[in-house]
């Protein structure tokens, strides 16, 4: 089954509901054309949603947890069974419309439960921000902002009128809360419950792992699977939540809002956390050859770079330190020579 990135999914439920924008409509085209794979499926889902109902066109319907969760039962069946991804195309995608259908009629009825503790049902009047390929500020209606990451989307209602002001994200984003001590702001992703009562902070949402990055106040952020396992954050400090529990340490200054500043900065930085770094901010995979790992902490980068392309760090990196790099497929590796 063709790996479908998040933004992408919430733009085909648009699609089939009827309710994308010329500019949704713009970015799925894109995706379309990008590879002959793309565009098969794409049609082979069309078919199959006339053939099978308006199921999942419900203004109800959670995009996210829908595809995450039919993607996790058709990866256990692979697991399983491996006999799913010798099916045919046409049969896969079948399958994976009879799943979300499944997840859907659970959805109306969990989502609020599920994703937001004490919470019967989803709010009407729910809306959707993508942020396709550009990074995307949002002004909610309390007066927060939200900073979305490319590829990340935020849902939240459009009046918060209830004791709570809750949202749902998927992907990358940096959130500055207006305080309301009386109304507990809550961020819903795959994995976690993230509450603040007034702070700035970075949430990172992947199908691996939640991280959360505080810049000012206090988070509570609490695993959805085992409500008591939860933890507090304060300023500087920051946690991942995978399926090996919550980590928490301190957060280094690091660059993790690079991807809004457009600048990468370096002070006495080791080698492992730049290459960390670039990974992170070019999206591209950058590592250290094997017999360089133990030998990273000797090297220390100090140096700044502001929306440049990748080849000028590389070169700065390898100016500064005497190591080399080369392309491995998609892969950029840097080595002692």
């Amino acid at each position: 089954m063709i790996e479908i990135p998040e933004h992408i999914k919430v733009l085909i439920e648009k699609h089939l509901s009827g309710g994308e924008s010329p500019e949704d409509k713009a970015i799925l085209q894109e995706w379309r054309n990008l590879h002959p794979d793309h565009e098969e499926e794409f049609v082979q889902l069309m078919h199959l949603w006339h053939a099978s109902g308006a199921v999942l066109a419900r203004p109800e319907f959670d995009t996210s947890r829908a595809w995450h969760a039919m993607e996790r039962r058709l990866s256990q069946r692979e697991k399983r069974t491996g006999l799913f991804i010798r099916m045919p195309l046409p049969v896969r995608v079948a399958i994976a419309v009879i799943a979300i259908g499944v997840v859907v009629i659970g959805a109306v009825v969990l989502a609020g439960g599920r994703i937001f503790p004490g919470r019967a049902s989803v709010t009407a009047g729910w809306q959707s921000v993508v942020a396709g390929r550009e990074n995307r500020k949002i002004a909610l209606p309390d007066g927060s902002t939200v900073s979305l990451r490319k590829g990340a989307t935020l849902q939240y209602p459009a009046v918060f009128d209830g004791a709570e002001r809750r949202v749902m994200l998927t992907g990358d984003a940096f959130f500055d809360i207006y305080p309301a001590k009386d109304r507990p702001f809550r961020i819903g992703t795959a994995r976690s419950v993230i509450e603040v009562l007034g702070t700035s902070f970075l949430v990172r949402s992947s199908p691996s792992s939640d991280r959360v990055i505080v810049r000012t106040g206090r988070v509570l952020v609490t695993d959805k699977e085992e409500s008591g396992r939860s933890c507090i954050l304060s300023e500087k400090q920051q946690v991942v939540l995978s399926e090996k529990g919550l980590e928490q340490r301190p957060a280094t200054a690091g660059n993790y809002l690079s991807w809004q500043t457009g600048d990468l900065t370096f002070e006495g930085t080791p080698l492992n956390q730049v290459v960390e770094d670039l990974s992170d901010y070019y999206g591209v995979e950058v590592r250290l050859a094997d017999a360089l790992i133990p030998k990273a902490g000797v090297y220390k980068i100090t140096a700044r770079f502001s929306r440049q392309p990748l080849e000028q760090p590389l070169e700065e990196i390898s100016a500064l330190t005497g190591l080399r790099y080369q392309r491995n497929g998609d892969t950029i590796i840097i080595y002692q020579p």
